[in-house]
């Protein structure tokens, strides 16, 4: 499956509110693995948008969102909520869209993507979950991020919820990714 696409589908805004509506469906959904292969498909054509127009690189809307929706889906499964992935190798393929944004050559993008692996690899114990209204509300009222969907980037978080998040989420070699992550927020 991928995103809409053609001359009546060029509106990136609606790219961005499909994306955006597919993560609020999933949300909280058990799905077939099936369903799982399509999402995760998916949300890598929406991290593959770098459409242009007058605007500029209007698929950065589109890669943004979806970075948002991984976090919210990767941290539901962190929890052991649904949806549940049918194996580590769908976390490991979201991280690596989150990564790939993080290397990109968009300074916003690389900030938010690196803020956003913090988040779900060293979560706040006073953080419940993400939610994926914390998007919409970035997404379709402008909110800017805040506190509670950006987390904290103190030290203490980091030495205090290290191992737990490492263990908790189970893509390959998290506990390298994340101090990498962290590596990258101190310097």
């Amino acid at each position: 499956m991928d995103l809409p696409g053609g001359k009546e589908h060029e509106d990136p805004q609606a790219r961005q509110y499909a994306v955006l509506s597919l993560g609020r469906m999933c949300c909280g959904n058990d799905l077939c693995d099936g369903d799982v292969c399509k999402l995760v498909n998916t949300l890598g054509s929406a991290m593959q948008d770098y459409s242009v127009d007058r605007r500029g690189d209007v698929g950065a809307w589109v890669r943004e969102v979806g970075m948002e929706v991984i976090v919210v889906l990767l941290d539901s499964h962190r929890r052991k909520a649904v949806p549940r992935f049918p194996s580590t190798n769908v976390a490991t393929n979201l991280v690596g869209f989150l990564l790939e944004q993080a290397a990109g050559k968009i300074d916003r993008l690389r900030e938010r993507a690196i803020h956003l692996l913090h988040i779900l690899l060293f979560p706040r114990p006073e953080t419940a979950s993400l939610s994926i209204e914390h998007a919409y509300r970035r997404a379709c009222h402008g909110e800017a991020y805040d506190d509670d969907f950006m987390g904290s980037f103190h030290d203490a978080t980091y030495t205090e919820s290290h191992d737990e998040a490492c263990t908790a989420c189970p893509p390959a070699h998290a506990r390298d990714i994340a101090d990498e992550v962290h590596k990258a927020l101190c310097h």
